[in-house]
């Protein structure tokens, strides 16, 4: 999660390839907060773009925010959630994409 690794699709694919094989269900929250602390600070808008155009990368946000948005208050889930709505109002979402 170096700055130099948010250059586009390329980097969302590894990023994407490496949760999906761990399994996206099983990031700790902490690492949740630190991929999208990485991604709001240092992603330029090409990367937001190919991120709402990778399917697995969509499928792990809605995901993730479902899992927030559920979370009992006192788990550290919650605390995704305002980081992860950052990344979401950059992304160039269209109705057709949140279907």
């Amino acid at each position: 999660l170096q700055p130099s690794a948010f250059g586009g699709a390329r980097a969302i694919n590894n990023l994407v390839n490496l949760i999906d094989d761990f399994g996206s269900e099983e990031v700790e929250p902490a690492l949740r907060m630190e991929i999208f602390t990485k991604i709001r600070d240092n992603a330029a808008n090409h990367y937001f773009w190919a991120w709402s155009e990778n399917n697995t990368a969509m499928d792990i946000t809605r995901e993730w925010l479902k899992a927030a948005a559920t979370a009992k208050s006192d788990t550290p889930l919650v605390d995704t959630v305002m980081p992860l709505l950052h990344i979401i109002d950059r992304l160039p979402l269209t109705v057709e994409s949140l279907k």
